[in-house]
């Protein structure tokens, strides 16, 4: 073969190498125009000049393949950098992930700190809050005053004239709001017994007349006219009796007092409104005690608050008049507790924790140390009795047992939340029928709506709010237990409550679909709990929520957060025997003070007819 054939040839298969370089390009183009030099000589080449012609493509060649050595360094240097990208965007995706559970978390304590804040300060409905958005977003944006005062040149503006008589007269008649400015109306009229809005009460009431007989001279009568003023006194009376101490015969000490002035005793006589063992009348122990349990004042506040009323005692004083009173108080407790678990009763049941302060024989305290206890509460609204229950079990506090023992061999129906403990205490009662709170179901779908933003929650909402709206429909007509359970059975309630059960099986099984956390937890709640959602119908005293049972436990967690903690089992006893004293005469409809004190006054005086005491209030209509 000739040398340019050769040459030729390996240049043709350098060109057919897919990876071509610039150092091959500029190799092969210095090739040709070499080899077609040679050619155009006419001189036939010496075999000299043929071997150095051989030698200069034997070292090309060895240039070629050390190019070829290059790049196939800078190949693996690419795989190497491409393997390093490859675990560099796996790593992004997994911090991506941990990104999105730690935004999933955050989503879920705010949820946690909205539902607090809703049960605190009340909430809009989602319609109201849609209703709002739309409202904002159709209204022009509002400038803040700084940024009016700085667009304002001093200049009149002729849009921002008061609209005319005519335009006002226009707008109502489309229907849209009279921005015409009136006085409010009606505040003078007749409203009941009290009379005007601008009537107002007083326990003491001193009418001073005016005498007309010295009117001065040109002046005449025309008419009366009453200006009230109202006070108030605000301070603690002390009296001090001045006892004589009389000696009989037998060397015996009597007490003996007689007013010097009757007038100014007012037919009073010494300790006849003394608590037992105290200084003072049943009157302030049970205002003490209204403060405390029913004004949840803390005992340090209540120091501050007798301040004003010009009364300095020991906060240990004050307790200690209130331990007094409650041992008169002990005894309807348990009369509570009879009327409470009448047989065939309904009772709501709920439970919070307390922090209480225990003393254990050796744990080398003084005191004590502190633990999480819980308290019941357990509420019958027919018989209008209410009872708080604290029963310290080391282990046990929150379990079965507290509520089991209290319970006894009661017979009726609960309504509770789905606290794994009220299924247990039906289970080991078969008597028992257990009542599931609708409310909480409700709730768990307006999370999941509000916050996880699903569709399909919405319509579960609106299910749900039917069967309130039957409920209300039954208050509004005050009907009677027995109507308020036909009206429950009737198709409209039982369609809506097949519609919600097929509905959350239908999307429990779309294995596809993708809910949040909150919506599969809404759902798993009401399907896992269905058939105790529904005997709400078995019965017209039956509640469809367990609102009365968390309404009445909700003044232990406000006390909860004031006063931090009970530093007692004693007085934590003493405190939730006050408040179902407080909570029952609510029921009953008594005004709690008055009640405690007339409760009082008779257990002081031996009279132990709490029958009596615990009948219902006649309001006068």
């Amino acid at each position: 073969m000739a040398v340019s054939d050769i040459v030729y040839t390996f240049a043709d298969a350098m060109s057919k190498k897919k990876s071509t370089t610039v150092e091959r390009m500029l190799f092969e183009s210095n090739l040709r125009q070499s080899i077609e030099q040679s050619l155009r000589t006419d001189d036939q080449l010496s075999d000299m000049e043929r071997q150095d012609y051989i030698n200069q493509i034997n070292d090309l060649k060895g240039y070629v393949k050390q190019l070829l050595g290059m790049i196939d360094t800078l190949k693996q240097t690419l795989d190497t950098v491409s393997a390093s990208n490859r675990r560099n965007e796996e790593l992004v995706k997994k911090l991506t992930a941990q990104i999105e559970e730690l935004q999933r978390l955050v989503r879920n304590l705010e949820d946690k700190n909205r539902r607090h804040n809703k049960n605190t300060f009340g909430k809009r409905t989602h319609k109201a809050k849609k209703k709002a958005d739309e409202t904002k977003s159709q209204e022009p944006e509002k400038k803040g005053r700084d940024e009016e005062k700085e667009d304002y040149d001093g200049s009149h503006d002729s849009s921002e004239e008061s609209p005319s008589a005519s335009d006002t007269q226009d707008d109502s008649a489309e229907g849209k709001l009279d921005m015409t400015k009136v006085k409010s109306e009606g505040l003078d009229e007749k409203r009941g017994p009290r009379g005007p809005y601008n009537k107002m009460d007083a326990a003491k009431v001193t009418k001073l007349l005016c005498d007309i007989s010295h009117i001065p001279a040109g002046m005449r009568f025309k008419e009366f006219r009453e200006q009230d003023e109202f006070n108030k006194v605000s301070y603690v009376e002390c009296v001090t009796y001045q006892v004589a101490i009389l000696v009989d015969e037998a060397g015996n000490e009597h007490e003996y007092f007689v007013p010097a002035d009757e007038a100014l005793a007012a037919g009073r006589r010494p300790k006849t409104e003394l608590v037992p063992g105290t200084h003072g009348t049943i009157n302030m122990v049970c205002e003490f005690a209204s403060d405390m349990y029913q004004m949840l004042i803390p005992n340090y506040r209540e120091s501050i608050r007798m301040k004003i009323d010009k009364f300095v005692s020991c906060d240990n004083t004050r307790m200690n008049w209130l331990k007094k009173a409650f041992e008169f108080l002990k005894p309807m407790l348990g009369f509570i507790k009879i009327k409470l678990l009448k047989a065939g009763s309904f009772l709501n049941i709920d439970e919070t924790w307390a922090r209480q302060r225990i003393k254990i024989r050796g744990d080398g305290t003084k005191l004590g140390h502190y633990f999480k206890k819980y308290v019941w509460v357990l509420l019958n609204k027919v018989e209008g009795m209410i009872y708080f229950l604290y029963d310290n079990d080391e282990n046990d506090s929150r379990g079965t047992r507290p509520i089991d023992t209290f319970l006894g061999d009661f017979k009726g129906a609960i309504m509770s939340d789905a606290y794994i403990v009220y299924r247990q205490l039906v289970l080991e009662h078969p008597d028992l029928i257990h009542c599931l709170c609708w409310s909480h179901v409700h709730n768990k779908f307006e999370s999941a709506l509000e916050i996880s933003k699903e569709e399909d929650a919405a319509w579960f909402v609106n299910m749900i709010n039917y069967l309130y709206l039957v409920e209300n429909e039954c208050i509004i007509a005050e009907l009677t237990p027995e109507k308020v359970k036909e009206r429950r059975a009737r198709k409209d309630v039982t369609d809506t409550l097949i519609a919600l059960h097929d509905r959350a099986k239908e999307l429990l099984r779309k294995k596809g679909s993708k809910y949040s956390d909150l919506m599969v937890t809404a759902l798993n709640y009401m399907i896992n709990g269905w058939n105790e959602l529904q005997n709400y119908r078995k019965d017209g005293r039956f509640t469809i929520d367990n609102l009365p049972a968390e309404r009445a436990i909700r003044p232990l967690t406000v006390k909860r957060k004031q006063s931090l903690h009970h530093s007692s089992e004693e007085g934590m006893q003493m405190a939730l025997g006050y408040m179902t004293i407080i909570g029952t005469a609510n029921l009953l409809g008594y005004e709690a003070k008055e009640f405690l004190a007339r409760a009082l006054r008779k257990a002081i005086y031996g009279d132990n007819d709490l029958e009596s005491m615990l009948q219902p209030a006649v309001i006068a209509k």
